[in-house]
């Protein structure tokens, strides 16, 4: 059996224009702080619960405490929801016809591994009509760090689909921080030109890149099988 693990921000949706200024707005009224970097490549862990921790670590130079932690969990949450309403995110193109067709592939096994908080995955997936939250999901309430999330997800998907072992781990996903994971679990990667263009993509050390699913469903899965 082979397992295939999606990220979902940029991977399967697009990447929410809110998402990052609810989290901005979260953190400010739980902490008080105002300014955070924006620029998610300077982060050491390019997740939900790992830019928090760095954040409050960096302004208050001490640890976050859990009860922090969970505040502006809370209040991002809420922040979302209410933004998500309004405005749905999009799926990428042809994820669903991708699905359909991953469903008919027997020896393939799915699973989802997100920097986003679990509720929050929930929700998009939700929003944008994507009918996969009965996968194995591992996300940053599992781990702040997306290695360590990846990790999980795979041990997840083993006793989900009760198998011992997978022949081969396949990632897919559409930033930089997803090849650095990969290339550390000596996974197999495709990446997703959404956020970032195929070149960029390339020069970081993504051999296979795709800009969506519609055009490449065919040559998507035989990507997959031949991993």
């Amino acid at each position: 059996m082979k397992l295939v693990i999606f990220d979902i921000d940029g991977t399967l949706i697009q990447t929410h224009t809110e998402e990052a200024n609810c989290f901005i707005q979260a953190f400010a009224d739980i902490t008080g702080i105002n300014h955070i970097e924006k620029d998610l490549r300077s982060y050491q862990h390019v997740t939900d619960s790992g830019i928090a921790q760095e954040c409050i670590f960096n302004h208050f130079h001490r640890d976050a405490t859990i009860d922090e932690l969970e505040q502006i969990e809370e209040r991002f949450l809420s922040l979302f929801d209410q933004s998500l309403a309004k405005q749905p995110p999009l799926p990428i193109a042809g994820v669903h016809l991708l699905f359909e067709q991953l469903a008919k592939e027997p020896n393939l096994c799915l699973a989802i591994a997100t920097g986003s908080y679990y509720r929050s995955a929930l929700i998009k997936l939700q929003y944008s009509a994507l009918n996969l939250t009965h996968l194995p999901i591992s996300s940053c309430n599992d781990h702040f760090a997306r290695t360590e999330i990846m990790r999980i997800a795979a041990n997840k998907a083993q006793d989900f689909y009760g198998v011992q072992y997978f022949d081969s781990i396949t990632y897919v996903g559409d930033g930089p921080w997803d090849i650095v994971a990969v290339n550390k679990l000596t996974w197999q990667f495709i990446g997703i030109a959404s956020n970032y263009s195929k070149q960029h993509l390339q020069e970081w050390g993504a051999k296979t890149v795709v800009s969506d699913y519609l055009a490449h469903i065919d040559s998507f899965v035989e990507l997959i099988q031949k991993h």
